[in-house]
């Protein structure tokens, strides 16, 4: 082999060289583009979770000064109005008042003497709508 056919092929290997490097050498810059662009989408992303956190933010001491609100509306109108109401007692059914006591705890025979009625508070018979009318 002379000199100048060694000379030729070492630059043919060289030219395939820098081509091959050049392909990947591509391949790796559209990479690194293609990163560089999720990067700025997640910075995108991460702006708008923010104006989100602002919003919820927001929005959550706007439901605390309206719960504030209702709370006072609500505690005027009961301390204006409590004094004057006047208990339904007297409109309940039987079996209303019987099933309020059970719920309170009571237990035992209660007696509705107007209808001669007993109910026994610890026996479920009326949970079904039927008192127990034992005379």
């Amino acid at each position: 082999m002379t000199r100048t056919e060694f000379d030729s092929q070492v630059r043919e290997l060289k030219n395939k060289k820098g081509n091959a490097i050049r392909q990947v050498a591509m391949l790796q810059g559209e990479v690194k583009e293609e990163i560089a662009a999720k990067h700025r989408q997640i910075d995108e992303l991460q702006k708008e979770i923010s104006k989100l956190h602002q919003s919820r933010i927001g929005f959550g001491q706007k439901r605390m000064a309206l719960e504030t609100e209702w709370d006072a509306k609500i505690s005027a109108f009961i301390k204006e109005n409590e004094g004057s109401t006047t208990s339904n007692l007297a409109e309940a059914t039987t079996l209303n008042i019987v099933y309020e006591l059970r719920r309170r705890g009571f237990s035992g025979i209660i007696q509705n003497d107007a209808i001669g009625e007993l109910y026994d508070l610890d026996k479920h018979d009326w949970d079904n709508g039927e008192a127990d009318k034992s005379a």
